[in-house]
């Protein structure tokens, strides 16, 4: 009997290999770890009428807010804060401060929440007839092991939580157009001085 090192078993056996491995190669460049702002331009693209980013507006009380991303939609305004936070978090609407654990230790912050807010209600006094919607997206590896607050997304949930306002009653272009031109202007007023 004769051995053989390269017999027909071994040949499947590395063909299978071999196929194996272009599909897990074929899957990985098809589902890319896209960063974040990728993952968020892609959620919201179908539905996006304009936007700008990092920008200033102003509170109504003399000072300026940052705005991560301000998104015209057809039903209106969307402020969308996006924060890069790993592990497990915990928080309400209600309460001031919100908790990350992460690697065993425990990090307070402030609630996003409010501050969002505060964007809506400055955004609301420069277009009162235009619905500003809010949310906030955690980018990060994280959960919620509790309850998640309804403004509240990771990244994969980001689409399903804004399908309210996605389905929300689009607005007549003219309003649209005349809303963000006013927004605008002041952002680029606020720019500039």
């Amino acid at each position: 009997m004769q051995h053989r090192w390269f017999n027909d078993e071994w040949l499947w056996a590395a063909v299978l290999i071999l196929i194996c491995l272009c599909i897990w190669l074929y899957i990985r460049i098809r589902r890319r770890d896209f960063s974040p702002e990728q993952q968020i331009q892609r959620i919201l693209k179908p539905y996006l009428v304009a936007q700008s980013r990092k920008v200033l507006v102003p509170d109504g009380i003399g000072g300026l807010m940052e705005i991560d991303h301000l998104i015209l939609l057809r039903q209106g305004f969307l402020i969308l804060q996006s924060l890069p936070l790993n592990g497990h978090l915990f928080g309400s609407d209600q309460t001031a401060q919100w908790t990350q654990l992460t690697e065993g230790r425990s990090y307070p912050f402030t609630n996003p929440l409010h501050y969002l807010q505060n964007m809506q209600q400055s955004l609301t006094v420069l277009v009162p007839q235009i619905p500003v919607y809010t949310h906030i997206v955690f980018t990060g590896r994280c959960n919620f092991p509790k309850d998640k607050p309804a403004r509240a997304s990771l990244i994969n949930t980001l689409e399903a939580d804004l399908s309210s306002v996605f389905s929300a009653k689009p607005l007549p272009e003219a309003v649209l157009n005349e809303a963000w031109e006013t927004v605008t202007e002041s952002i680029k007023l606020e720019s500039v001085g």
